[in-house]
């Protein structure tokens, strides 16, 4: 099994800009999301969501949203949160995987996805 990781320090909405290439062929097996508040804990209104996705397009708020493989959400004053996700993605070689984010407050997130594939 091999991984690759996406990770973002996250302040405001992005979308297509983090991501990686599959250099082979690949079927991913699971991914592994972890989403942490940095510095100080800011209000209960402040939150981030993070998704995992085949799609350069952030669709965090998109009803029937195509190609997302795994999501987490969490709020400012919870500190952080975590998920392990089983799925089975075939890949080509050369296909992006992006990490898409909105996020809303003043608190800083840090988001890192651990992409595991054979």
């Amino acid at each position: 099994m091999q991984t690759r990781q996406l990770y973002a320090s996250i302040t405001a909405t992005i979308g297509g800009t983090v991501y990686v290439e599959l250099p082979t062929q690949a079927r991913i097996k699971a991914i592994e999301l972890i989403l942490i508040a940095a510095g100080a804990l800011a209000a209960v209104t402040d939150y981030c969501h993070v998704e995992v996705s085949m799609s350069p397009n952030n669709q965090t708020a998109v009803n029937d949203a195509l190609g997302v493989l795994a999501g987490i959400a969490a709020l400012g004053n919870h500190g952080s949160d975590s998920v392990f996700v089983l799925t089975d993605c075939q890949c080509k070689a050369g296909d992006r995987i992006y990490l898409n984010a909105t996020e809303s407050g003043t608190t800083t997130w840090i988001a890192r996805a651990v992409l595991h594939y054979v």
